[in-house]
C-alpha cells in the first residue's frame, strides 16, 4: 500500500513539474517563438531585406480587413497596431523593409536565452538613477533585444525582464553594428559594447 502510494506521489508532482514548465513556456511572447515557416526575425511572413513594401501592406491590409489590428502608412515606414495591445514599426528603404521594432511581452532573460542561445555581445544602455537596460546582440541572427531592470546593481540576471526586440538581416558583427545604429554609430558605441560572458555583475 505504502509503494503505491509512493508511485501515484511520483505521477502526481512528475505531472505537475511537466505542467508548470508547459505554462512558464506558453507565457513567453508568441513573435519570439515564431513556428517553422516564419522565426525571427521573420514577423507575419515578412522578413528584414527581403520583403518588398508593396506585399507587406498587402499582407497588412489583409491582417486589417480580418479584424487583427490597425495598419497606418507613414513617411519614414510602415506601423501595426493590434488589437491585443502590442505596436510593431517596420522601416522602409528603397521599397525593402530593412527593420522591425516590436514591444515583447512576458519574457524572462532565460526564457530568451533558452529560446536564441546566448548573445554574442551587450551594451548597457540607458542607465538612470534608478534604473537601466541591456541590449543583446545576435548579428548573425539578426536580433537585437532590450531588457530592463532596477539599478541597485548593474548586474545580469536570469529573471531580467525583455521589453522590446528588433529584427534586421543577419550580418557580421561590424555591418550589424551600423545597420542598427545607422548615423548614430560612433566610437563611443563602439568602446561600450563588450562580449557576452554570462550572468553576474557587469560595469557600465
Amino acid at each position: 500500500m505504502k509503494s503505491k502510494t509512493l508511485s501515484l506521489s511520483i505521477i502526481f508532482w512528475t505531472f505537475i513539474f511537466f505542467l508548470l514548465i508547459g505554462c512558464s513556456q506558453n507565457l513567453m511572447d508568441a513573435d519570439l517563438i515564431g513556428n517553422e515557416n516564419c522565426y525571427p526575425p521573420c514577423w507575419e511572413g515578412i522578413r528584414p531585406g527581403v520583403s518588398k513594401q508593396s506585399e507587406v501592406v498587402e499582407k497588412l491590409n489583409d491582417l486589417e480587413a480580418s479584424g487583427n489590428g490597425r495598419l497606418n502608412l507613414l513617411p519614414e515606414g510602415i506601423t501595426w497596431e493590434s488589437y491585443d495591445g502590442k505596436t510593431y514599426s517596420l522601416t522602409v528603404n528603397n521599397q525593402l523593409v530593412t527593420r522591425i521594432e516590436l514591444e515583447v511581452k512576458a519574457t524572462t532573460m532565460r526564457e530568451l536565452l533558452s529560446q536564441f542561445g546566448e548573445p554574442s555581445h551587450l551594451l548597457v544602455d540607458d542607465i538612470q538613477k534608478d534604473a537601466y537596460s541591456l541590449l543583446l546582440f545576435y548579428p548573425e541572427e539578426g536580433l537585437v533585444f532590450r531588457t530592463a531592470a532596477n539599478r541597485s546593481i548593474l548586474e545580469i540576471k536570469p529573471n531580467m525582464i525583455v521589453i522590446a526586440a528588433s529584427f534586421l538581416t543577419p550580418a557580421e558583427f561590424s555591418d550589424f553594428l551600423f545597420a542598427f545604429y545607422g548615423n548614430k554609430y560612433d566610437n563611443v558605441i563602439l568602446e561600450g559594447i563588450k562580449e557576452w560572458k554570462g550572468y553576474g555583475e557587469i560595469s557600465p
